[in-house]
């Protein structure tokens, strides 16, 4: 075999083992981000068991009807000035200054804890 057929063949097998390793790289990719859709596919059904839970415990004794649920959470989506059926509460001021996210348990410039409550 001359030098260059040889030259040509190395060159074919390495584009071979290149495809096949980034096959394999996004193969492994694709599995893990199936695992991690399992994953929230499953946080989102105990997250609905959990509200439909706490729905009925408040609904039934109180007297909610749907409809009040509804309008609460109509009026939850439209408070952070967007509606999009989403609720991302306004940044609160840290004592340095900072604007933090409501849900921070702590500053992330300065360290200060925050004085949140977790509920959820």
């Amino acid at each position: 075999m001359d030098m260059l057929a040889q030259i040509s063949s190395e060159v074919s097998q390495g584009v071979e083992a290149n495809k096949t390793a980034q096959a394999t790289g996004r193969a492994a990719e694709v599995a893990t981000s199936s695992s991690e859709i399992r994953q929230l596919q499953d946080q989102v059904a105990r997250l609905q068991i959990g509200t439909e839970a706490m729905w009925r415990l408040l609904s039934e004794p109180l007297g909610f009807t749907d409809q009040h649920l509804f309008d609460v959470i109509e009026a939850l989506d439209k408070s952070d000035g967007t509606k999009d059926g989403r609720f991302m509460p306004a940044p609160v001021s840290c004592s340095c200054g900072a604007a933090i996210n409501a849900a921070a348990e702590k500053c992330q410039f300065c360290g200060t804890e925050t004085d949140r409550r977790k509920v959820f």
